[in-house]
């Protein structure tokens, strides 16, 4: 499995560039690689678009079918989800499916404004944004909803499934564009905010429960959409101030009970800039 990551100078109006190149790929329907070749995505990108999915924070998931055909492989590392969804997609799996830790607030998080976090990373290197932006205004749906605090400690959430979405570009600064776009779906889901859950042991409770019923949900979209193979992240262990062992334990109970051997493959891509992160997971999840 390929090892992320760039440790090129950070040059914010370069990814910001990036960002709106892609709004425009999109919309265009095709990029010249670096070959100067023409690469046309307008059908899978208007599929993409067309065929994402809104879960409302009602939306009340089935547990999967145990399966007892094949036993997941789990693998902690040092990596980009980009560049891990692609490397899946290279050694044969079917359907790869990504985790977005997304914006509660906007599509793509600071993506046009040349951040670096997961999201942005993510909307940098596929076509993911036009996904989204098709949800952010609706008064009842992924954004409007996610963004009210009343709704910032509750355990439910929205979730939107993008399908098939195209990959075009490197995860790297200078993030080239690929001689032939690859695809994965992507299920975008806010992590649990741990600062506005207070302290104490209620608390952390409270945090741990709120992120086992997002992952439940994102886990159930991927199982029921027909992934394979998965990429997934430390929801909400940076910027959200999420406990990574309460999250590695999450993930570890889901995968062993309610989604045990549902997945050919479950790789937890980390930040190679987080190695506390990394440690957790390894020992929990990798045994």
């Amino acid at each position: 499995m390929r090892r992320s990551g760039s440790e090129l100078t950070f040059c914010r109006s370069r990814l910001v560039e990036v960002a709106q190149e892609n709004i425009q790929i999109a919309s265009k329907g095709n990029y010249v690689n670096q070959n100067g070749d023409e690469v046309d995505i307008s059908q899978v990108m208007e599929k993409a678009v067309k065929n994402s999915n809104h879960y409302q924070i009602s939306h009340k998931f089935n547990p999967p079918e145990i399966s007892t055909e094949t036993e997941t492989s789990i693998t902690v590392l040092f990596g980009s989800p980009i560049e891990t969804a692609i490397s899946l997609r290279k050694d044969g799996a079917d359907h790869v499916g990504v985790l977005n830790s997304a914006s509660s607030k906007n599509p793509g998080g600071g993506c046009l404004h040349g951040t670096v976090n997961l999201e942005s990373c993510l909307c940098r290197g596929s076509l993911l944004l036009p996904c989204l932006f098709q949800f952010e205004s609706a008064s009842d749906q992924f954004y409007k909803i996610s963004s009210s605090s009343k709704n910032n400690t509750k355990p439910g959430c929205c979730a939107i499934f993008s399908p098939n979405v195209p990959i075009i570009r490197e995860d790297s600064m200078e993030a080239v564009l690929l001689d032939d776009y690859e695809i994965c779906s992507i299920v975008s889901i806010p992590a649990p905010n741990a600062f506005l859950f207070g302290n104490g042991e209620g608390a952390s409770t409270a945090v741990r429960n709120a992120t086992y019923d997002r992952l439940y949900r994102a886990l159930c979209i991927f199982s029921q959409q027909g992934c394979t193979d998965l990429v997934l992240c430390a929801i909400g262990c940076v910027s959200h101030g999420n406990n990574p062992d309460i999250v590695a334990e999450v993930y570890d109970d889901l995968l062993s009970n309610v989604f045990k051997n549902r997945f050919d493959r479950v790789i937890f891509a980390i930040n190679p800039k987080k190695p506390a992160v990394y440690n957790s997971f390894l020992s929990i999840l990798q045994k």
